[in-house]
C-alpha cells in the first residue's frame, strides 16, 4: 500500500494494553513527522487495560530510540477513537479483529503495521512484560520493526 493512498493526518496506533508497542509508535511517529515538517499527528490506544504504566525496562529501551515513555498513561480504545481518525494501524491480528468488532466500517482505513516492513509480516507480536528481563531482545526487536514500518510509511 502506498503512502499517498493513506491519509496520515490523524493516525491511531493500537496494541493490546497500550503499554509499549502502540505508545512507542505514537511518539516515534509524532517526533519523526515533526522532524520532517509533516502535518501529521498520532495517538495510541489499547484494546484492553493490563497495566497502569510502562515497565521501567521498556522505558529504558525506548529512550535508546529517543522515545520517552516514562509519563505515558495507557488508554483503552473506544469507538470514538476509531471514528475520529484518518488511519488505524494495528500491531497484530487480534488487535485488528477487536477494532473491527468495535467499528466494522474501519476496514477502509485499517492497516497492519507489519505490512509496511521491508519483509512484510502480518504481526508485530506482543511481548509479555511479566518476564521482561528474559524478553529484552523481543522488546528491542519490536521497536526496530515499528521504527522501520513507520519510516517506510513516511517514506524516509
Amino acid at each position: 500500500m502506498k503512502k499517498d493512498k493513506i491519509d496520515l493526518s490523524n493516525t491511531l496506533f493500537v496494541c493490546g494494553g497500550n503499554v509499549f508497542r502502540s505508545p512507542f509508535a505514537e511518539i516515534y511517529f509524532n517526533l519523526t513527522a515533526k522532524e520532517k515538517d509533516l502535518n501529521y499527528f498520532s495517538i495510541s490506544r489499547g484494546t484492553s487495560s493490563f497495566y497502569s504504566h510502562p515497565n521501567s525496562a521498556v522505558v529504558k529501551i525506548a529512550y535508546e530510540y529517543g522515545v520517552d515513555l516514562s509519563k505515558h498513561i495507557p488508554k483503552v480504545l473506544i469507538s470514538q477513537d476509531v471514528e475520529n481518525v484518518s488511519a488505524v494501524f494495528v500491531m497484530d491480528n487480534e488487535n485488528r479483529d477487536q477494532v473491527l468488532r468495535m467499528h466494522k466500517q474501519t476496514h477502509k482505513k485499517l492497516y497492519n503495521l507489519g505490512h509496511f516492513l521491508h519483509k512484510p509480516k502480518d504481526e508485530i507480536m506482543d511481548v509479555k512484560v511479566i518476564n521482561i528481563k528474559k524478553n529484552i531482545y523481543l522488546v528491542k526487536s519490536n521497536f526496530n520493526l515499528i521504527v522501520q514500518a513507520i519510516n517506510n510509511i513516511l517514506n524516509i
